[in-house]
C-alpha cells in the first residue's frame, strides 16, 4: 500500500488497454451529451431520461448475464453520469 492507504494495482497489457479503452469511451459520450445539450440537440430532461434507460438496460443485464460485476459497476457509473447531467444548468 502506498502512503495515504490507497492501494495500486499493477495492470497487465490486456487490463491497461480495457481500463484506457472504458476511460476513452466514458469521456467521448460525456463530451458528446454535452454537445447535445449544448447546442440544445436534447433538453436536459431528455438527456437524463436516455442515462436512465441505460442505467435500467444494465440493471437488468446484470440481473442475466454472469459478468454481473462489471454490469453492476457500470450501472453506477451511469447513474453518476445521469446526477451529474441532472444538474447541468446551461444558460441559453
Amino acid at each position: 500500500m502506498s502512503e495515504g492507504g490507497a492501494r495500486h494495482e499493477r495492470l497487465d497489457g490486456t487490463e491497461t488497454l480495457h481500463h484506457a479503452e472504458g476511460r476513452a469511451a466514458l469521456a467521448l459520450v460525456e463530451c458528446l451529451l454535452m454537445t447535445l445539450l449544448d447546442t440544445r440537440v436534447l433538453t436536459r430532461e431528455q438527456l437524463v431520461e436516455a442515462v436512465e434507460s441505460a442505467v435500467e438496460a444494465n440493471r437488468q443485464s446484470a440481473d442475466d448475464d454472469h459478468h454481473q460485476a462489471v454490469s453492476q459497476a457500470a450501472a453506477g457509473l451511469l447513474r453518476s453520469i445521469g446526477g451529474s447531467m441532472a444538474v447541468v444548468v446551461r444558460k441559453p
